[in-house]
């Protein structure tokens, strides 16, 4: 497990590329569990752990948890 120096885990990211009808998606592991994330992605929509929604909606919600 690496930590950084914050004590914080450090996630691990992996991308595929989309293949055919299968759509690009981004893994995030979390780096201190066996927790995780999807996020499949489209030219205007996202789909993240199951939840799917534009782009544009996305932002709203995770643009002020960021700030």
């Amino acid at each position: 497990m690496i930590k950084r120096d914050d004590g914080l885990p450090v996630p691990s990211i992996f991308h595929r590329k989309s293949k055919g009808k299968i759509s690009p998606r981004y893994l995030i592991k979390c780096g201190d569990c066996k927790n995780k994330l999807e996020i499949y992605h489209g030219d205007e929509d996202l789909e993240i752990n199951g939840v799917l929604a534009s782009k544009k909606e996305w932002k709203k919600i995770l643009i002020p948890l960021l700030k």
